[in-house]
């Protein structure tokens, strides 16, 4: 019985000894969100949900969005990190952001480093009534080197904090590979003017159908597209919509579009004539609620989310093999707060797919839509 005994306790001190053994360091280095106090809020923020930031997985650069006099010179922003991570310069130490700020963030193995450019962004108002997207600014994308992005100037020449958002970085997940030219959302070279862009259904090959996600449209749209996501609800992955201080009236451009065929339901079963269509539309939302709360349009509420104010939709998009303009006007449904949209209090999205029904799996290979020159007509400001 002794010897048991003696046997049961060594048992139990061995387990113990495993269990109580040392975790393996995290290797982690991400910013997961950032915070920044000031003693006058009205004087540098538009509101107070703009102290705080949530920054993507895949993002690089964390932006506060603040006003166009704001005091940016002193400002000690503090950073939400993977745990056991460490910062430099250090976390809630004054910087001055007259120019954007490079932090590293370095992982609590200290075999991982990933670098963040922190900026303090003057929300510039537009000059014009015009709103121009001719889809010129675009590179192969800066974090994998794979697909093609694009983004846009301001009137200094400086690139938006945010503005054009695709899924090549999710079908990139089903194996894209390298070539951009092999992702739904292209470049095409000979456009109405210049380069225009080229949005192509495209099968998501083993990878895809293992997941039960056959198909992916090509798409282009002004927000974030969420990497984290992509795979568990897909419809998340897109928040839709960029900070805008104008009342939008119509939208124009030009477009060629060709549908594949056959079309494919979402089991990639045929739907037999079923013709896959393209889409077009524009939509203008508030940002907030009524506590303040932030909104954001995903794929799922983008057409029906009680605080859009006004929409623009190409309706029954018809196949042409020729550049065709289009004109569509934003249909109101809410009244504009004019204090609001100066504070910033306004969203608009802009979004171009080759299937209708893509954020659905729904479509036909090989529809193809091209868009150029597209133009967002605002209301004239008073003098």
């Amino acid at each position: 019985m002794g010897k048991r005994i003696e046997l049961l306790l060594l048992l139990c001190c061995l387990l113990c000894t495993s269990c109580f053994k040392d975790e393996p360091l995290n290797d982690e280095c991400d910013i997961e969100a950032a915070y920044v106090h000031v003693d006058d809020l009205n004087s540098v923020f538009y509101s107070g949900k703009d102290t705080l930031v949530s920054v993507l997985y895949t993002s690089d650069k964390v932006v506060f969005n603040v006003r166009r006099t704001a005091d940016v010179k002193n400002l000690a922003p503090v950073f939400k990190i993977t745990d056991g991570a460490t910062i430099q310069p250090a976390n809630g130490s004054v910087q001055d952001f007259t120019n954007p700020v490079t932090y590293t963030v370095t992982s609590e193995d200290g075999q991982y480093k990933r670098t963040y450019t922190v900026e303090f962004s003057k929300q510039a108002r537009m000059v014009s009534d015009i709103l121009k997207f001719d889809f010129e600014n675009y590179c192969i994308d800066r974090k994998y080197g794979s697909f093609y992005e694009w983004f846009e100037l301001d009137e200094d020449g400086k690139e938006w904090p945010r503005s054009w958002a695709n899924g090549n970085l999710g079908f990139g997940l089903s194996g894209g590979g390298t070539d951009p030219d092999k992702y739904p959302t292209t470049v095409e070279k000979n456009g109405y003017e210049g380069s225009a862009l080229k949005l192509v259904t495209c099968s998501t090959g083993v990878f895809g159908a293992m997941a039960k996600k056959y198909i992916a449209a090509g798409n282009l749209f002004l927000g974030e597209f969420d990497l984290s996501v992509a795979t568990t609800e897909p419809l998340k992955s897109t928040r839709f919509g960029v900070k805008f201080d104008r009342k939008p009236i119509k939208m124009t451009g030009f477009y060629q579009y060709k549908p594949g065929s056959p079309f494919k339901d979402a089991q990639n079963k045929d739907v037999e004539g079923r013709v896959d269509k393209g889409d077009i539309y524009a939509v203008f939302y508030r940002n907030e609620d009524e506590n303040g709360k932030e909104v954001v349009l995903y794929g799922d509420d983008v057409l029906t989310n009680r605080y859009i104010v006004a929409k623009a939709r190409v309706e029954n998009l018809q196949p042409v093999n020729e550049w065709t303009p289009f004109e569509i006007s934003f249909v109101y449904t809410k009244d504009v707060d004019l204090d609001l949209l100066d504070g910033n209090g306004y969203n608009l999205t802009v979004c171009f797919s080759s299937s209708i029904d893509g954020a659905n799996f729904e479509g036909a290979l090989g529809s193809t839509l091209l868009i150029d020159k597209v133009r967002i007509d605002c209301e004239e400001e008073a003098e």
